[in-house]
């Protein structure tokens, strides 16, 4: 029968200089029902073992033979390895404590100590590191998470402070994780919510009003390169122990400011020509009569079309039937004046609004006939 994971001897490196101790805690450990995979003296040693054995603790004496001391050891072990280490000292000094919570040790055992000491730190030590690791497990599947969705995800402090940033982020803003997180979020901003930024901020924190929450509004963002693109911000606050952090959703807009544009175009200008259509020539036309009736002033409109144009569709075909086209719209633009306007119905009609003519019936048709000659 396979032994269940909760009876599986949990195993532990020992790194202790003194022989006599060394052989002592061998026994505590295995009277406590541990297994010790390996004893060292020196902390050089005691990180090629826990390389090698990937122990579940290293019991850590600060005092080590070699160059290199329990602290200086449990550093190295800790950050290359993650692995956790209870420290055994025979020094309760106060310079001596405050180097090792340097290393962020898991427990800490002063020499001599009893059996039930022992049992009770090791067993904290180890249920210690279980919890670091699952909530480890637990962030490394939000972040994929996060990085599998297609918004951009940056989380802050009440201090502004990014602690999180997705890949959609990362491409969005041309940073990568490290090059923004624990800076300021204002550094994604432009003008003026970059400078106005942390004074939202402050205001939250001295009236617990969050003017943004649940409110998706668009601002300008900045990018690494400097360039500034339009984005929408959504904005969520949640509390992790028992901290407030803010979630920002953030889509770049610059598509659908793009999309709109061309929206517009297509709504109000011929697609062939860019000239405007039917619809915004209507437009013009209402606006031309109600300041003709202020002002006083004659306005005109020219009806043009083209002689034989199907005849040269269908013989030449359609690509050079629309090269005529754009040939008289551009010369049509040429003789009108900028005030004026110029339109495409459809097919090969076009049509000219004068506006601002003379006051005088006669002038104004003298005008508009020179406009004619022109065309």
């Amino acid at each position: 029968m396979p032994q269940s994971v909760s009876n599986i001897k949990s195993k532990i490196l020992v790194v202790e200089d003194e022989a006599i101790v060394a052989r002592d805690l061998e026994s505590l450990l295995i009277a406590l029902g541990y297994e010790t995979v390996a004893t060292t003296s020196r902390g050089e040693e005691a990180i090629l073992l826990a390389e090698q054995l990937r122990p579940d603790l290293i019991l850590m004496d600060i005092a080590l033979a070699g160059s290199l001391d329990g602290i200086n050891a449990a550093q190295k072990i800790r950050d290359r390895f993650a692995l956790p280490v209870v420290f055994l000292t025979a020094f309760a000094a106060d310079d001596i404590l405050q180097r090792a919570q340097m290393a962020e040790p898991f427990g800490y055992i002063l020499k001599p100590f009893s059996e039930r000491e022992l049992a009770t730190v090791l067993k904290m030590a180890l249920y210690k590191h279980q919890a670091e690791m699952r909530l480890r497990e637990s962030a490394r599947l939000n972040q994929t998470i996060l990085d599998n969705l297609a918004d951009s995800v940056i989380t802050i402090n009440e201090q502004g402070i990014m602690d999180s940033f997705n890949q959609a982020a990362s491409i969005l803003f041309g940073y990568t994780p490290d090059q923004v997180l624990g800076k300021n979020v204002s550094m994604l901003m432009a003008e003026p919510h970059h400078s106005h930024h942390d004074m939202y901020l402050e205001h939250y924190r001295q009236t617990g009003e969050a003017r943004i929450i649940g409110l998706p509004r668009e601002l300008e963002a900045r990018r690494k390169d400097g360039s500034i693109f339009p984005m929408s911000l959504s904005v969520s606050r949640a509390s992790r122990a028992g901290q407030t952090i803010f979630i920002g959703s953030i889509r770049d807009l610059s598509q659908h400011r793009r999309d709109e544009i061309e929206i517009r175009r297509l709504a109000f200008y011929d697609a062939l020509t860019g000239l405007p259509n039917r619809r915004l020539l209507m437009d013009h036309l209402k606006h031309a009569l109600a300041c003709s009736t202020r002002s006083g002033l004659h306005g005109a409109i020219m009806l043009l079309d083209l002689d034989h144009f199907k005849h040269l569709n269908d013989t030449l075909g359609h690509s050079v039937g629309d090269e005529l086209l754009l040939q008289v719209a551009d010369r049509l633009r040429n003789v009108i004046r900028e005030s004026d306007h110029l339109a495409r119905l459809g097919g090969d009609e076009f049509v000219i609004l004068l506006e601002d003519l003379s006051a005088l019936q006669h002038e104004a048709a003298t005008q508009a006939e020179v406009v004619a000659k022109k065309v």
